[in-house]
């Protein structure tokens, strides 16, 4: 599954959740979906491949990564 995450800017990661599709996520439309409410100030986001959607730490290779937010 894939998990986006955000770094906080206080170096910590916060799991906001999974990417739904409703169809394969490698698909042509390369669409997904999440909906997420976090009280902390984003520094960027980064979606990890997962085996269990309850992680509490992201997985070491990075699929896909924003920039950092100034």
């Amino acid at each position: 599954m894939y998990m986006v995450w955000m770094e906080t800017e206080n170096g910590n990661y916060e799991n906001l959740g999974q990417l739904n599709s409703s169809t394969s996520f490698m698909s042509k439309q390369r669409k997904a979906s999440l909906k997420t409410v976090s009280s902390f100030k984003p520094v960027r986001f980064f979606i990890t491949t997962e085996d269990d959607k309850d992680v509490r730490y992201p997985a070491q290779e990075v699929i896909l990564t924003t920039g950092r937010f100034n």
